[in-house]
Parts: C-alpha cells; structure tokens; sequence
C-alpha cells in the first residue's frame, strides 16, 4: 500500500520487502524481485476540484520504461502491461509511442467515469552488487494520456523493492517478530508478521 502525505493524498510512492505476501504477490521468497500488484484510474472525480469534470482518454503512452529503448526483460514487459491495460486489452485507446500511434485493433476515446482496470503485475528486481550481494531495486513508471480535446496529463509511480531482512532472527523496525526462517505456521510468518493462534 502507498503512503499517505499530509493532506491525506496517497503518495505516488510504494515499498516492499521482497517476499511479503501483503505487496509482493509471486510466490517464490528467493527471486530476488517484487511483483506489485496496480491498477490503472481514468476518469477520476475530485471532490478537490468540484468544477473540474473530466472529459475522456483518448491517447496513452508509456514515457518508462520507454517501450521503444527498454533492454532490460522486466522493463519490456512491464511496459508492455502497461500499454496493454490502456490499449486493446484494457481501456481501449490509441497508444502512443513518441507521440506517434501505433496500429491499436478498435481505439476510440474512453469516456467511463471513474473507471480502474483490473488489477495487473508489475515487476521490480533487486540490484545486484558485484560482490554478489542484494540492495534495493526502484522502478519509475511515468505515463502521459491526453483527452480528445488535446489536453494533457502526466502521472508517475515509483514501486521499491527492498530486500527481505525477514528470517535473520533479529526483529527489525517493520517486523513484527523473527524466528529465525520464513515459514508460515509457525507463529511468525514468512513476512515476519505474527501469525494467528
């Protein structure tokens, strides 16, 4: 989950330890990556803003990872997931790239109010250091979208993958116990959260 800031906004900011089932959503605790799960908002209402209407999506594009340059595997299909949410898979409107449109099967403005998509994966692995050992890996998912009048809309989203202090058996500050390992059942999850009796 987003942090709140002060005026009770969410933060275009999450975190994650890698392995905890709350925002890493693969299964696998040693992949070294997050799988955090977003959904896509057009249309939206702002009570903030009671004589802003908004009008429809018309165009989408993913600035980054740029669909055009990405090399890494994850961004190429982050990236992918993204156009597809808003495209043919999703919303259903012209993509974008460079401000170019690509062949997108039955693109027509989307005028649905407060419409999400479903909820998709993006995935953010950790870094590597040469040594061989793990540090934090972020991720910057910067999307524009225009209306059928031209007007324009840029939103970002950062997802952080930090690495699991979880099963070290020492209780961090985001942890709620640590016995040790990264088993569920056994009082203390694999999250480090404190299980049920």
């Amino acid at each position: 989950m987003p942090a709140w800031n002060r005026r009770g906004l969410p933060k275009n900011i999450a975190r994650c330890y890698e392995g905890d089932p709350r925002c890493d959503l693969d299964p696998d605790l040693t992949n070294y990556s997050c799988t955090f799960e977003v959904s896509l908002c057009i249309n939206n209402t702002d009570a903030r803003f009671p004589q802003c209407a908004a009008l429809d999506l018309a165009a989408f594009e993913v600035r980054s990872p740029n669909p055009a340059t990405a090399s890494r595997p994850e961004d190429q299909a982050n990236a992918a997931t993204l156009e597809n949410q808003a495209g043919a898979g999703g919303f259903g409107v012209q993509i974008l790239r460079r401000r170019t449109p690509l062949p997108t099967p039955g693109a027509t403005p989307n005028a649905s109010a407060n419409a999400c998509s479903s909820p998709f994966q993006l995935v953010v692995p950790l870094r590597q250091t040469t040594s061989g050992g793990y540090f934090s890996g972020r991720k910057r998912f910067r999307v524009r979208a225009w209306t059928s009048t031209g007007i324009l809309d840029s939103d970002s989203l950062r997802l952080v993958c930090k690495p699991s202090t979880c099963g070290d058996g020492v209780v961090q500050r985001h942890e709620e116990c640590d016995d040790g390992n990264r088993t569920n059942g056994d009082g203390c999850d694999q999250a480090c959260r404190t299980e049920e009796p």
